[in-house]
């Protein structure tokens, strides 16, 4: 985490030198905050230049993650976009869990998707499903 703010303040001081004034009414640390928040926040999209373009919205962004989500994400009609599905029945007041993960990680092992939390996010999750003892979401029978 340490490495990702000192990237950012790089970033940041390498497009401020080019402008003195606003250079000298930085305040690093809220731009850091700033630049981690959209950083972890923010989704991805096809620009029409084939950029990537970084959105932040404002509904979608608050969902907690989950390893056994109660909603997903999925493409609206335009590019910029994003529509927020519910996988099930939601309780008001219930919070909106989504997996910050790609949709395949549903199928890993809880230390895969723990491993990839980490890499990824930061932070090891401990959601219901992966402080459970056995993890259900996995069991499956079949006849022979």
């Amino acid at each position: 985490d340490d490495d990702f703010a000192s990237e950012i303040e790089r970033e940041i001081r390498s497009v401020l030198d080019k402008d003195v004034d606003l250079f000298r009414e930085c305040c690093w640390e809220d731009l850091v905050y700033l630049a981690r928040v959209f950083g972890k926040n923010s989704f991805s999209f096809d620009g029409e230049d084939g950029r990537r373009n970084e959105v932040i919205f404002p509904t979608i962004s608050r969902a907690s993650h989950s390893c056994a989500p109660n909603a997903t994400i999925r493409e609206g009609s335009g590019r910029d976009e994003s529509l927020l599905v519910a996988l099930k029945s939601i309780l008001p007041g219930e919070p909106i869990k989504i997996c910050y993960l790609p949709d395949e990680y549903l199928l890993c092992s809880t230390t895969q998707r723990q491993a990839a939390m980490r890499r990824e996010w930061g932070f090891v999750c401990r959601c219901d499903r992966c402080e459970a003892p056995l993890d259900l979401t996995r069991k499956f029978t079949f006849d022979c």
